[in-house]
């Protein structure tokens, strides 16, 4: 009985660290999400002051493009609806490693 109550107990221990090391990867990767938004809304502010609002070319703003997914996807198609303003922007502050998303 009693090698059956320490094996429980070894079970519920592991079991416990386990939780507990799952719990600080999650709050680890919680927290570079929430660093990595922050980088990416500053940058968004910064080039849309830069710009006067002008970030998007003309097949941009006709394919409806959202012009915060330049900061975020992929840069072959933000460079594509990237109004000259933006591109000159990007020039001068190159925007953060987007496989950082």
């Amino acid at each position: 009985m009693d090698q059956v109550l320490a094996e429980m107990q070894r079970r519920d221990i592991a079991a416990d660290l386990r939780e507990a090391r799952e719990d600080r990867k999650r709050q680890k990767w919680a927290a570079l999400r929430t660093e990595r938004r922050s980088v990416v809304e500053s940058e968004f502010i910064n080039a849309e002051a830069a710009t006067n609002g002008y970030m998007l070319n003309r097949r941009g703003v006709e394919a409806g493009v959202d012009p915060r997914t330049s900061f975020t996807g992929r840069e072959a198609r933000a460079r594509k609806y990237a109004s000259e303003d933006l591109l000159d922007c990007w020039q001068d502050h190159p925007p953060t490693d987007r496989r950082d998303v």
